[in-house]
């Protein structure tokens, strides 16, 4: 059914809660859907008249990510592996998506990461400058020696500190917060960055060992992802 009129600038949202869809304008539920569903969803449209245009499209919420500029590494959904030589600087890849407001980055400790094929670097860069560890402006390290893990953080290829240790199935999150940056394993907060941003982030990443992977990565925004084409 038609609900009113619209005008220039206002901003529309299709989402679910629960199970249920609503539909908004300027924040404000004006239609509620009686057909529930708990299915996978993805952004759908189409436009009528030649010329017409679909803006500033934001898809928010938990989703799975997808890769772009990959770099000696193998995309296998959401998750990378490197294809590449052991060493750094020749194994990464970013997130398509972005994000400006609160929101992150999580991913899950796999068993390369707890053996001698790990050592992934994962976070959050404003710019994706290169494939190398030096550039990811926040980033958690899954170091290991032997069968001794360390959970570590580094920020433009500084290290800031070793936070205990890290075992298969551990739910890491880099996530901004108002401008601050934090870091969390299994909802918890480990480390506070000192430095702030409040510039659209990536997920940025980076592997060290040949097939080494980065597991199960998703991104997140309150106020909704840009897809970077």
């Amino acid at each position: 059914g038609p609900f009113g009129t619209y005008r220039v600038g206002d901003v529309c949202r299709v989402e679910r809660i629960g199970s249920t869809i609503v539909y908004k304008k300027n924040g404000v539920i004006f239609y509620t859907s009686t057909t529930p569903t708990d299915s996978p969803l993805l952004v759908d449209t189409a436009i009528y008249n030649h010329g017409g245009e679909i803006r500033d499209v934001k898809i928010f919420g938990v989703v799975s990510v997808a890769w772009v500029d990959m770099v000696g590494v193998v995309a296998n959904g959401n998750s990378i592996t490197k294809s590449a030589s052991t060493g750094w600087g020749n194994g990464g890849a970013v997130s398509l998506e972005s994000f400006t407001g609160n929101g992150g980055v999580e991913f899950v400790a796999s068993a390369a990461d707890a053996s001698a094929n790990g050592r992934p670097m994962c976070g959050l860069s404003s710019t994706n400058r290169n494939a190398s560890f030096e550039t990811i402006e926040y980033a958690i390290f899954l170091r290991n020696i032997g069968s001794v893990t360390q959970l570590q953080v580094y920020e433009k290829g500084k290290h800031k500190g070793t936070f205990g240790s890290y075992r298969v199935g551990d739910v890491f999150r880099v996530e901004r917060i108002g401008s601050t940056i934090v870091y969390k394993k299994n909802g918890v907060i480990f480390y506070t960055s000192a430095t702030s941003t409040d510039l659209p982030l990536l997920v940025d990443t980076a592997i060290y060992n040949n097939k080494g992977e980065i597991c199960d990565v998703k991104v997140f925004g309150a106020a909704g992802l840009n897809v970077n084409l």
